[in-house]
């Protein structure tokens, strides 16, 4: 896959991955009110860069206080998956924000604590086809392989510096997967499915927050960004 036509499959999905509407702490009657939001080239900016490569999407929580001029000081509360940068990416789009400085129920916004959802995306249900069925393709990983977990697992051979793989799983009962099948591979008959199939225990579903109980299917891609024939 070229990496120019990834970073555009990207673009047209972070339109829709902004940041979630947020509300302030103890604030039920009022909430902060955005005059600034991040845009798409924002999140194609922040993605991490290895994560980008692999085919892993993540999602970030949030803890801000809106400060001086309706900018909003952040912290991470919540990392899916850990160790990728996502949390470092969300912190980067931060600067983006900017609020009124009166909650919507004209309480003074200053210092409040709101919270939001930073969510990077790749792929839109459109992109894994008809064979998936029914599904789940929106996945929040509460852990998954490393960078050099990837680089192990990667196929030899000329065309080695990319190729993608869809693949298709059940959820056990402590987020895992008890099989995964190859619903798709590219390019084909070069050993990226068998490769993903050995990446495929390292992956551990957020249940919880993906609202998933065992025996649920998932279909997620998994990829090694680069060109090949």
């Amino acid at each position: 896959m070229k990496r120019a036509l990834l970073a555009l499959a990207l673009s047209c999905a972070a339109q829709d991955a902004a940041a979630q509407p947020m509300q302030p702490e103890n604030a039920s009657d009022g909430q902060a009110q955005w005059l600034e939001r991040p845009q798409g080239e924002d999140f194609v900016r922040t993605y991490p860069t290895d994560a980008l490569a692999h085919g892993l999407e993540g999602r970030v929580a949030l803890e801000c206080r809106v400060v001086a001029g309706g900018k909003a000081a952040c912290g991470v509360s919540q990392e899916f998956p850990p160790g990728w940068g996502f949390g470092r990416g969300a912190l980067d789009i931060s600067p983006t924000f900017r609020l009124a400085e009166t909650l919507s129920d004209g309480r003074p916004a200053i210092g409040a604590v709101v919270r939001t959802t930073i969510s990077y995306r790749q792929h839109s249900r459109e992109d894994f086809g008809p064979e998936i069925g029914d599904a789940t393709t929106t996945v929040i990983w509460r852990a998954a392989p490393s960078a050099s977990d990837y680089a192990l697992a990667q196929p030899e051979g000329s065309w080695a510096a990319g190729g993608l793989a869809l693949l298709r799983c059940v959820v056990a009962d402590d987020g895992r997967f008890q099989r995964c099948g190859v619903v798709r591979e590219e390019p084909e008959e070069r050993g990226v499915g068998a490769a993903a199939m050995r990446l495929s225990p390292g992956f551990q579903v957020a249940m919880d927050e993906t609202g998933l109980s065992a025996d649920d299917e998932v279909a997620f891609f998994i990829s090694w960004l680069g060109i090949w024939p």
